[in-house]
Parts: structure tokens; C-alpha cells; sequence
């Protein structure tokens, strides 16, 4: 049975409207999975060309592709690149425009400059983008290119083990109407794994909780998913029916996130300073662990 609906969420000022959860293409091997999504409330996927049943799916019907939010991007910069991008989706999609085009993986200001804030434009008013934007990890780039450009949408990580955002970022961008998504909601699965300090009765939380836990702050629209398996997918889809984590669960996520974010930074200093080398840091680091967890277990990103 699926759960209960989700109500869409306003992407900021761009007049979309998106579920809480943005479905990655990237693990799932069948197109049946996107229509049991779809079916339960989910209408806003990520696509990039290497997302074969992805593709499937997307292309599986004009009255399917109305109600949908395609958010795809580019690595590219300049504004043949860019158009040549866009029109390349657009045919392998089958579709005549994307909803949410973004600058991938931006690391630098230099990468959201004015000729491509321009090109971007104009796609948007040729039709062929609804809102465009751009991914980074980097919050303070984040926020200072919309001080630069009224950038419509920003994908940026965030999760109870990375939470600088909220007081970094996500106030300029909710001041701006900018439609923030976010990514990485688990740490890539660090948070679904005890924490040394942990007290002992602490539950862990599950990947539903990490995505609720970023749904749950001030001026996120949706949260990125990508489940590695139908059985994944449902359970992430738990969050459709309450897109938001209880107050009183708060303080032990952030306790827990905080936990999570000593550990990296333990690991980080170990790779980085140890007397031996990198290989000696983490011969000690393995040392400390229980050892590696079985593949078939890791979680979901």
C-alpha cells in the first residue's frame, strides 16, 4: 500500500511546486521503482544522461511528464556549452523543457559568473528551463553568489552531521524566496552508524529520520535520495506522509550529528598528521573499528 500523499512544498519564488524528497537516478536499475514513487506522492526526480531506467521512465508518456519536476544539470561553463547541454537533455528526454537546470558541483565564485547567470536566462525565457541554479558544498559561496545574482534555486549539503548551512545560508536564501534542496541528508550513511560517545540506550536514527531532520529546517523545499534498491525506496518514501522530524527529536539528532562530525574530524587529523603517513593513520584508525561493514549493508545515501 503507499503512503499517504505528501502536500508539495514552493521552491522558493520559481513556481514550482516539489515533493519533499527529489529521487536520484543513480542506483535504481528499473523504471518500476520511479512509478511506485510517483504513485505514492513523489513527483520530483534528478536525472543526469547515465540514469538509464531513469530515462525509461521519464520518457514514458506525455500525461506522466506534466505533473513531474526533472532537475537535471551541467559540469560545463560558457553559453554554447550550456545551451548545447540543455538541448541534449531535452532530446534524450523526449521533452521540450526541464524544470531545474543547475551548475554542478560548483567549487569556486568564478564558476557562477555573469555570462553564465546571462546564458541560464535566456534558456528560462526561451522556455527551455523553468528555474535554474547550482550545487556546491560550499556554504559561504553559497551565500555570497546571491548577494552577486538572484539565483533562482542552490542544491547544497546539509544534514544533522553538517548543519552549518542553517546559520550560514539558509536565512539569506529564505530572505531571497531562493528554493533550496539539499543533499547527503545521511553523511553518505555516517549517521545510521553508531558514534564513539554515544550514551548507551541512544537509538540510531534511521535514513527517514535524516531526511526529515533537513526537511524540517526553515527554507528547504526538498532533500535529495538515493536509494540503492526498491526496498530503500520504500521505506525512504515514510517521509512523504510526515516531511518533518518531531521537535522533541531534535537535540538528540544534533547530538548524534555532532558525534558523527568529531569522528570525521578525528579521521581527518589521523590521515592528515600522523607520525607514519596516511597509511599508518589508517591502519590505527581500523584498528579502533569493528572492521568494515558488509557492502549489502551499507545504507542508502
Amino acid at each position: 500500500t503507499a503512503p499517504p500523499r505528501a502536500s508539495s512544498r514552493p521552491l522558493g519564488n520559481t513556481g514550482l511546486q516539489v515533493s519533499p524528497l527529489v529521487l536520484s537516478g543513480a542506483n535504481l536499475a528499473s523504471p518500476q521503482p520511479f512509478f511506485e514513487a510517483r504513485e505514492a506522492g513523489l513527483n520530483t526526480f534528478f536525472w543526469e544522461p547515465r540514469y538509464t531506467a531513469l530515462t525509461q521512465f521519464l520518457r514514458s508518456g506525455r500525461n506522466l511528464r506534466e505533473g513531474l519536476v526533472i532537475v537535471a544539470g551541467t559540469y560545463h561553463s560558457g553559453a554554447a556549452a550550456l545551451r548545447r547541454d540543455v538541448d541534449t537533455a531535452l532530446r534524450r528526454l523526449r521533452t521540450s523543457w526541464l524544470d531545474v537546470f543547475l551548475l554542478f558541483w560548483v567549487r569556486s565564485p568564478e564558476r557562477l559568473n555573469a555570462e553564465d547567470f546571462a546564458a541560464l536566462e535566456q534558456l528560462r525565457a526561451e522556455g527551455k528551463v523553468r528555474a535554474f541554479g547550482f550545487s556546491t558544498h560550499l556554504r559561504d559561496v553559497a551565500r555570497d553568489a546571491l548577494s552577486q545574482h538572484p539565483w533562482p534555486v542552490v542544491m547544497t549539503r546539509h544534514s544533522a552531521a553538517h548543519p552549518g548551512a542553517e546559520a550560514a545560508f539558509l536565512p539569506e536564501a529564505a530572505a531571497r524566496g531562493t528554493g533550496v534542496l539539499t543533499f547527503t541528508a545521511t553523511c553518505y550513511g555516517r549517521l545510521l552508524q553508531p558514534a564513539p560517545g554515544a550514551p548507551p540506550d541512544a537509538p540510531l536514527p534511521s535514513a527517514v529520520d535524516c531526511y526529515r531532520y533537513s526537511l524540517s529546517q526553515p527554507g528547504v523545499s526538498a532533500t535529495l535520495t538515493a536509494p540503492r534498491s526498491r526496498r530503500e525506496l520504500l521505506q525512504n518514501l515514510d517521509v512523504l506522509s510526515r516531511p518533518y522530524l518531531e521537535p522533541d527529536a531534535l537535540p538528540a539528532m544534533r547530538a548524534h550529528g555532532e558525534r558523527v562530525r568529531a569522528r570525521s574530524r578525528q579521521l581527518d587529523t589521523l590521515v592528515r598528521r600522523a607520525p607514519g603517513g596516511p597509511r599508518d593513520a589508517l591502519l590505527a584508525l581500523l584498528e579502533e573499528e569493528e572492521g568494515p561493514r558488509d557492502a549489502g549493508d551499507l545504507p542508502s545515501r
